[in-house]
C-alpha cells in the first residue's frame, strides 16, 4: 500500500467503519469491537490521510460506542478517534469534528474507568495538536472548557491520569498559535 494503489485499503477501512456502524456488531463481543476500533486506530496511525475522509464516520461510531457498557471499548473508540483528529487537519469536517471530540472528551473525562479518562485526556490532546480550530467557533467558549477538563483532570487521584491531562494541557495550549486556531480566533472578531 504504501507503493501504490490505497483503494483497497481506502476500502478496507470503509468495511469496517460501516460494519461497526451496523447491526452485525451487537453480534460481536466487546474485545472483537475493541480489537477493530485498535486496528482503525493503528490505520490511520500509520497511513493518515491516505486513507480518505473516514472522518465524520469515525466520529459518529465513537459515539456510538462510548455508550457501550465496556471500558476498553469506551477507551479504544477515544483512542481511535484521537488517532483521526489528530491527522485530519485539513478535512471539511475537521472544525466541527473537532467541537463534537472536544465534548466527548468533556463527559469521558468523568468516567469512572482510569483508562477512560487517560484516553479521554489523548483525545483532548490531539484536537490541540490539530490545530484546535474548532475549539475557536465559538469565540474562546471552546477553547476555554478544553482547559477547564484539563485543569479538572490535573487534579485526578489517579497519577496517571493528572500526568497524561496535564500533557495535553500543554498541546491544547500551545494550540492558539496555530495556524488555523489564529484564523479562526480572527473570523470571530
Amino acid at each position: 500500500f504504501t507503493r501504490g494503489d490505497n483503494i483497497a485499503l481506502y476500502s478496507c477501512v470503509g468495511k469496517l467503519q460501516d460494519w461497526l456502524n451496523g447491526k452485525e456488531a451487537r453480534k460481536v463481543s466487546d474485545g472483537g469491537k475493541a480489537s477493530i476500533l485498535r486496528c482503525l486506530g493503528r490505520l490511520v496511525d500509520v497511513f493518515g490521510t491516505q486513507l480518505g475522509s473516514g472522518f465524520q464516520e469515525s466520529l459518529t461510531i465513537a459515539q456510538k460506542l462510548y455508550k457501550n457498557q465496556s471500558a476498553v471499548v469506551r477507551e479504544e473508540a477515544l483512542l481511535m478517534l484521537a488517532s483521526y483528529v489528530s491527522v485530519c487537519t485539513r478535512d471539511r469536517f475537521a472544525c466541527q469534528a473537532q467541537e463534537q471530540s472536544l465534548k466527548l472528551a468533556e463527559r469521558a473525562s468523568r468516567d469512572k474507568s482510569e483508562s477512560v479518562r487517560c484516553a479521554s485526556s489523548r483525545l483532548l490532546a490531539a484536537v490541540g495538536f490539530a490545530g484546535g480550530q474548532g475549539l475557536f467557533t465559538n469565540g474562546t467558549a471552546g477553547f476555554d472548557e478544553a482547559v477547564r477538563v484539563c485543569l479538572r483532570g490535573i487534579e485526578d487521584p489517579s497519577r496517571k491520569v493528572a500526568a497524561s491531562f496535564s500533557d495535553a494541557l500543554g498541546e491544547v495550549t500551545s494550540c492558539t498559535a496555530s495556524t488555523s486556531a489564529q484564523a479562526a480566533l480572527g473570523a470571530c472578531k
